[in-house]
């Protein structure tokens, strides 16, 4: 079974909070991978909210996100990707942006507050 491993940087200002989890899990769930997520000694299940804010990772924090199975890159690289910056103000703006939080029904000032 294939295996891949990135590490990620925790780049939301509030942390992995349940926003940002909630569209880990959506994303995670769209690829048939196993995935986990490990903060230093702690790792969950990455298809699973509550794991997921279990770990507590703040902003900063290097998650190692792992994926096993056939499309375990994709799926690796997509979670890193709502993790990590991605441009805008400050250089933060990940999981908490509009075109991720759209789908989820989640309006603008829910991620606009700081």
């Amino acid at each position: 079974m294939a295996e891949f491993t990135q590490n990620v940087v925790v780049a939301d200002a509030q942390g992995l909070h349940a926003r940002v989890a909630a569209v880990v899990v959506r994303e995670a769930n769209r690829f048939d991978a196993r995935i986990r997520v490990r903060l230093g000694n702690r790792e969950v299940d990455g298809k699973s909210i509550l794991g997921l804010l279990v770990l507590g990772a703040s902003r900063g924090a290097e998650l190692t996100v792992t994926g096993q199975g056939v499309d375990a890159p994709d799926a690796v690289r997509r979670i890193a990707d709502v993790l990590r910056p991605a441009g805008g103000r400050n250089g933060d703006v990940c999981a908490s942006s509009p075109r991720l939080m759209a789908p989820l029904g989640v309006g603008a000032g829910l991620y606009a507050a700081r």
